[in-house]
């Protein structure tokens, strides 16, 4: 399982900040991938432009970020790496 952050531009052009510009959503939509918000609800609108999804498939997650970053809407998108358990000393 992989997850998407995105981040959308905070320009003030966005009119309706509670969903996705037509060419992300259409862009999730082809990855068949949804598209959340990642603060849904909060008043602060620059914590209102991040977005996440979860893929059962890190390639497609990898490839639809990959489109993501070509889109003008996008500020950053990346597949967030895999948590990996502390490492220790071996005392």
């Amino acid at each position: 399982m992989a997850q998407i952050v995105v981040k959308l531009m905070d320009d003030g052009s966005r009119k309706d900040r509670a969903s996705l510009p037509e060419s992300v959503a259409g862009l999730a939509g082809a990855f068949a991938v949804d598209l959340r918000p990642m603060h849904p609800g909060v008043p602060d609108a620059s914590l209102a432009t991040y977005y996440t999804a979860e893929c059962d498939d890190p390639a497609v997650a990898q490839s639809l970020t990959e489109k993501l970053l070509e889109d003008a809407t996008v500020d950053a998108a990346y597949v967030k790496p895999q948590g990996e358990p502390p490492k220790t000393t071996g005392a």
